[in-house]
């Protein structure tokens, strides 16, 4: 009942603005330590889609990873939507953002970035990002 009433607690507070510095932080100390796989991966989804940031997806791609780990089904889910957001926004996303993106989810989840991308372009990506360089989270209010 307590997980629950956290979750709660956190989907509550995604709906009114929030800074993606302080989301962020929730989602690292909190939301994996005290939620079911699948409850943090809907949790990660709420704040995603809260605080509309690339910058806040690609800080919090390995702290989701770490949270769903113990589930296959539930962490295949992750890289759906993250490329599921990247082909909304088309063309219209920086060269550099989009490489940062799918970098972080090449490092994350190399088989299923193979799988949508191409081995080629993993390959490619780990040739650009020989080691993983922590992202800098741009601050934001959630609207």
């Amino acid at each position: 009942e307590t997980q629950a009433n956290f979750c709660a607690w956190v989907r509550e507070q995604m709906r009114a603005p929030q800074e993606s510095a302080i989301v962020l932080r929730l989602l690292q100390g909190w939301v994996g330590a005290c939620c079911a796989p699948a409850e943090a991966r809907a949790l990660w989804e709420t704040m995603v889609d809260a605080v509309d940031s690339w910058s806040f997806l690609v800080a919090s791609l390995p702290v989701v990873g770490t949270a769903v780990r113990g589930d296959p089904a539930v962490s295949a889910a992750v890289p759906a939507r993250v490329d599921a957001r990247l082909r909304a926004a088309g063309g219209t996303l920086a060269c550099a953002t989009r490489d940062a993106v799918l970098a972080a989810l090449a490092q994350g989840w190399p088989a299923a970035f193979a799988e949508t991308h191409g081995a080629a372009a993993l390959c490619a990506i780990r040739r650009r990002s020989p080691r993983a360089v922590p992202p800098r989270v741009v601050p934001r209010t959630s609207f």
